[in-house]
């Protein structure tokens, strides 16, 4: 850089202190046009570089673009929904291990705090009402009268964040009578986890 600017001076120099006629001259011609020709040179040089830095930069966007895409399809819906069912039956077992435990409160887990529970009477609001209810029908001295058991469980998804359960309910042992019948779960995608807004028993 510093060559070149001390041969422009020197054109520049020698150019300024001829006469015009020397100007025209083809020394100083060849010269001026040497140093023209360099500069368009260097500069297409410097915009050839840029447009292949903007070309590499976006096949790189390109590639990575495709890369998220791809990730995306990986997570298909038909992947995602595998994962939330296991979890929903996953919920539904560990509520039936709760109750027959003893642990209502375990039970009862898989609701929201405002969940509704359709009952003959109509529905019974809240998780605190349903757990007395079962206290007072299903347990004695902390403990459930009878075992219970799913079957025929079947789960559908209804879009992301939601999804319907029906299955059979038993109720068996202790001396009793089996009770049965069936059962409808709503569930929602909740930060906790897979969570029943709505029982309907019957």
């Amino acid at each position: 850089m510093l060559l070149l600017s001390a041969t422009v001076r020197g054109i520049l120099q020698n150019a300024i202190g001829a006469t015009p006629r020397d100007r025209l001259n083809p020394p100083y011609l060849s010269l001026l046009i040497d140093f023209l020709l360099g500069s368009c040179m260097a500069r297409a040089s410097s915009l050839r570089r840029l447009l292949s830095f903007s070309f590499l930069s976006l096949l790189t966007l390109a590639a990575l673009t495709a890369c998220a895409v791809r990730v995306e399809r990986d997570r298909s819906p038909a992947a995602g929904w595998a994962a939330d069912e296991a979890a929903i039956r996953a919920a539904t077992t560990a509520s039936a291990d709760a109750w027959n435990r003893g642990d209502l409160k375990g039970h009862v887990a898989i609701y929201v705090d405002s969940v509704t529970f359709m009952t003959r009477n109509g529905p019974r609001p809240g998780v605190a009402a349903v757990e007395q209810s079962f206290a007072a029908t299903y347990f004695r001295d902390g403990q459930p009268k009878q075992q219970l058991r799913f079957e025929e469980v079947t789960i559908r998804r209804l879009d992301t964040n939601s999804a319907l359960e029906t299955g059979r309910f038993i109720l068996s042992g202790g001396g009793e009578p089996d009770q049965k019948g069936w059962f409808t779960l709503v569930w929602v995608r909740t930060p906790a986890g897979w969570k029943a807004v709505h029982d309907h028993t019957s």
